[in-house]
């Protein structure tokens, strides 16, 4: 369900082939979640964030996905799902 005032059908289910977004992947945990309402995971969520390859290009997008050093979706990232 895609809760974003710019999503596609903002409140609806979306289909396979659209993405809300606000898209992100919940890797580290909800971000308002008891007992410490994201405190952890906003501070995961912002480590990855700063994460680069050593060509200085991000490690993940600002969803969550794992990126390739030359920014390409890494074939790595659903190996943990």
């Amino acid at each position: 369900m895609c809760l974003s005032p710019a999503g596609p059908a903002k409140g609806k289910y979306t289909v396979g082939s659209q993405t809300c977004t606000s898209f992100a992947k919940n890797t580290h945990g909800a971000v308002d979640e008891p007992p410490n309402y994201g405190e952890a995971a906003r501070a995961a969520y912002a480590r990855e964030a700063e994460m680069r390859h050593a060509n200085g290009r991000p490690e993940y997008a600002a969803d969550g996905t794992m990126l390739t050093d030359s920014g390409a979706r890494s074939i790595f990232d659903d190996v943990d799902e």
